[in-house]
């Protein structure tokens, strides 16, 4: 990727950057490519003068009009970088968090893949092992990142340049989970958030939250035929989170007889199909924090 967009004085006010730091091993470019082909599954990539902006082992990829985020799969890390048009002060946490969310559960998947397929045995691949995560910004042409344990301890952090990096801003990076389960008198979601059509943040939480069988089950009665979830399903061999994200997105992008939208309650009425009373839907939006009005 050119790293001219380093050369923009403005860049670093509006942008904060991620880094995951791979443990032990480097990432081979085979594997680069597959993650950057699932996140591109996610989120449409950028396209300047009708060039798509994907590199070798890097893209660029719209969130919306008026932000974008920067991959760069590099020997020992992975760097992220989240950019407004106007100034990381308007950068969403949902946006920023939803984004981190993925894109850790997805390089775990890759690299979980990775140690099968050299030999390793699935029961004894630690996922919490594989990198290290750390948030902050932009300084001169390098992120300038910390780990997410000493930014929530302090408000402000200086780095090695001398410079002060507000926590509130790298703090973007990470959901506040206060409340995981529904309380007992919890009657799911409401009526407004129901008709709301799920984004690619909303089912990638979900797939985290369903196992391959079900996801599998799930898929069928939301329309999908099975000749589309095996070719999803080998397209992503031994990446079961992966595919159950691509799978979601599929159904959210494909056009379904008599379903010209979709909507939280076409996915309420298959999870109560398949039998789950989870309240998985709760657990999606729970983490929408600007949504909490409506649930």
């Amino acid at each position: 990727m050119p790293m001219s967009f380093l050369d923009d004085k403005s860049f670093a006010k509006r942008t904060i950057a991620l880094v995951y730091q791979i443990q032990k091993s480097s990432i081979p470019s085979a594997l680069s490519f597959k993650l950057v082909g699932a996140v591109s599954g996610i989120w449409p990539i950028k396209e300047v003068d009708g060039r798509p902006l994907l590199y070798h082992s890097s893209a660029v990829l719209c969130v919306d009009s008026n932000t974008e985020f920067r991959i760069m799969v590099e020997e020992t890390r992975v760097v992220v970088y989240l950019t407004n048009m106007s100034s990381s002060s308007y950068i969403s946490p949902d946006i920023a968090a939803s984004i981190q969310e993925c894109l850790t559960v997805t390089l775990q998947a890759v690299l979980k893949f990775y140690l099968i397929s050299i030999g390793k045995n699935q029961k004894k691949v630690n996922l919490t092992n594989l990198f290290n995560i750390e948030v902050g910004e932009v300084c001169g042409r390098s992120p300038c990142v910390v780990s997410i344990s000493k930014v929530k301890q302090t408000a402000n952090w200086v780095c090695e340049c001398g410079k002060k990096h507000s926590s509130r801003r790298s703090l973007l990076w990470v959901f506040n989970k206060k409340q995981e389960e529904c309380p007992s008198h919890c009657q799911g979601l409401g009526k407004t958030a129901l008709t709301m059509s799920p984004s690619e943040q909303h089912l990638s939480r979900l797939a985290n939250q369903l196992d391959i069988n079900s996801c599998r089950e799930l898929m069928i009665h939301l329309g999908l035929q099975l000749n589309d979830w095996n070719d999803i399903d080998y397209s992503y061999t031994r990446m079961p989170l992966v595919i159950k994200i691509m799978a979601l997105n599929f159904w959210r992008t494909k056009t379904i007889r008599g379903k010209p939208t979709k909507s939280f309650n076409d996915l309420l009425d298959a999870l109560k199909a398949v039998g789950d009373e989870r309240h998985l839907l709760c657990k999606v939006f729970r983490e929408d924090t600007h949504l909490l009005g409506k649930i």
